[in-house]
């Protein structure tokens, strides 16, 4: 697995399941579906309101602990990597 443990939790870098935008939980948690680099699907569960830009997300980074229990991954804090604004421009050239 891509998970990386650090002093302050795990890191789980991947992508936007795609069609995937999120949904929030009975208990108001974002969640949605993340594939890490493997191709295997986690599901996150985001105990914030979804971030900015989510959906133009080209990477994501949830910083966390995994619950095996629930098998899901709990994030306290999430890395959107959106794309650049050059690359931006690249996309719409390119159609």
């Amino acid at each position: 697995s891509e998970a990386i443990s650090t002093g302050r939790g795990v890191q789980l870098a991947g992508f936007l399941v795609p069609g995937d935008v999120g949904s929030y939980d009975a208990a108001g948690n974002f969640t949605f579906g993340m594939q890490d680099s493997t191709g295997k699907i986690v599901k996150v569960v985001y105990g914030k309101p979804k971030p900015p830009n989510f959906e133009q997300a080209v990477s994501l980074v949830a910083i966390g602990h995994y619950d095996a229990s629930k098998q899901v991954f709990m994030a306290d804090d999430m890395l959107v990597k959106c794309p650049s604004k050059y690359q931006e421009q690249l996309d719409q050239t390119k159609g």
